[in-house]
């Protein structure tokens, strides 16, 4: 997204006059530095409620899951052209689409075009607590964004145990690890349906309570409190 000149005035406004700015990941730190305005950061990223989001349940084999509004910057496209190429080669998924927007007539479209009727279901907008089951049910996580920053629903997979393929585009690499998931090219479906099929193959399968624990640890209410309640008596200070 690029700024228009009155907002970029405004933003440059707005930072100058800020003791401190808290982007949610270092890469929008870069893109807002990207964009001619420098003044002190410091990284927090978003927080997860975890007594919410935990890992409970049994995952369902080959059930895949996606949330998030339904237009053109989450990518839902290739996720669709990874699915029908995944299915094509014998793999027996279904994919969980859970969010609603803009797009999701033409998405609808789309997935019943490339042969997924049935095998691709779109929920709409549903409850928090109807999202934290699903995800607890899930084999695996998939976000394909064209670009991000810190996605809230990210967290909140992990918190519930639940191993992501993501791709690599803003913030999303300072969040997945090769313990909580994979990393696959952005607006290549190729690249998508290897990383899903990889994950789903994990030798060993994935440590869903270790990836629980450590989304608590790094973004739960405790550790960001902690954090800018330090920020803030410093700030104050």
């Amino acid at each position: 997204m690029t700024l228009t000149r009155l907002l970029r005035a405004a933003a440059r406004f707005a930072y100058g006059r800020a003791d401190l700015v808290l982007p949610a990941s270092d890469a929008l730190r870069r893109g807002i530095e990207a964009e001619g305005i420098h003044t002190r950061f410091e990284v927090v990223p978003n927080v997860v409620d975890t007594t919410l989001f935990v890992p409970d349940g049994d995952a369902r084999n080959g059930r895949l899951l996606a949330v998030g509004l339904l237009y053109e910057a989450k990518g839902y496209e290739y996720l669709l052209e990874a699915v029908a190429l995944l299915r094509r080669e014998g793999r027996d998924i279904e994919l969980d689409i859970v969010g609603d927007g803009p797009e999701r007539a033409a998405y609808t479209c789309l997935a019943d075009d490339l042969g997924l009727d049935g095998h691709v279901v779109f929920h709409g907008i549903v409850p928090k607590p109807e999202v934290a089951r699903r995800m607890r049910e899930a084999s695996l996580f998939v976000l394909t964004s064209r670009y991000d920053n810190n996605p809230c629903v990210l967290i909140e997979a992990m918190a519930s145990g639940l191993p992501a393929v993501a791709t690599a585009v803003g913030g999303i690499p300072e969040v997945v690890d090769d313990s909580s998931g994979i990393l696959a090219r952005p607006r290549d479906p190729r690249s998508i349906a290897d990383a899903i099929a990889s994950a789903l193959d994990h030798p060993g399968g994935w440590d869903r309570r270790g990836i629980a624990e450590s989304a608590a640890t790094r973004f739960g209410r405790a550790e960001i409190g902690r954090r800018l309640a330090e920020i803030y008596g410093r700030v104050a200070r």
